[in-house]
């Protein structure tokens, strides 16, 4: 099963109308942190996919997150990264913050994960954005992001499956919650 959370009416009308119908799916127009009771220890996987760095108090969201997952669950952490990338763009879309690993790192960990993975990602587009989104105080363009996905995304997998780059756009973590439910 698969129970997605969208918090923006708008955003979750558009996610019901096209998930909502499959055998399986259950959206629910609320964030976790906000039902919470409802769902401890419901699920095996929780997955955040650009969604900590809009949550003022991202370190009470993954004890929510810990405490939503059973024993042993993952938790899956896609972010934007780098700091010093952050755009009126980033802004503009509710971005409260761009992580740097060992921030992240620490944050994992004192919410009581355990970390499988944690690195950056898309290193090559660390330069485009640093160009478009912050010198020229750029927008997203449909287009041009097509293009970026169809083209380079690819090329980045294929390298980043083999070199973890020491930088990159984004971040992605995967960390376990504990085995035993003890603690809080």
């Amino acid at each position: 099963s698969l129970t997605l959370f969208e918090p923006s009416p708008g955003m979750f009308e558009r996610l019901h109308s096209r998930m909502g119908g499959i055998e399986g799916v259950a959206c629910v127009n609320a964030t976790l942190a906000s039902v919470a009771d409802e769902f401890h220890g419901a699920f095996d996987t929780v997955i955040y996919n650009n969604v900590l760095e809009h949550i003022a108090d991202d370190s009470d969201e993954l004890a929510v997150a810990r405490r939503a997952l059973r024993p042993g669950g993952r938790l899956c952490i896609f972010v934007p990264a780098m700091p010093w990338l952050m755009s009126d763009f980033d802004r503009r879309i509710g971005h409260l913050r761009r992580y740097m690993i060992e921030e992240l790192g620490a944050l994992l960990v004192q919410a009581g994960f355990s970390i499988e993975r944690l690195h950056y990602v898309d290193a090559l587009g660390v330069l485009p954005w640093l160009v478009a989104m912050r010198w020229l105080s750029g927008d997203l363009d449909a287009r041009k992001t097509r293009m970026y996905d169809r083209i380079a995304v690819p090329l980045v997998c294929a390298v980043e499956t083999r070199w973890r780059p020491p930088f990159g756009k984004n971040l992605l973590a995967v960390a376990r919650a504990p085995l035993s439910t003890s603690a809080g």
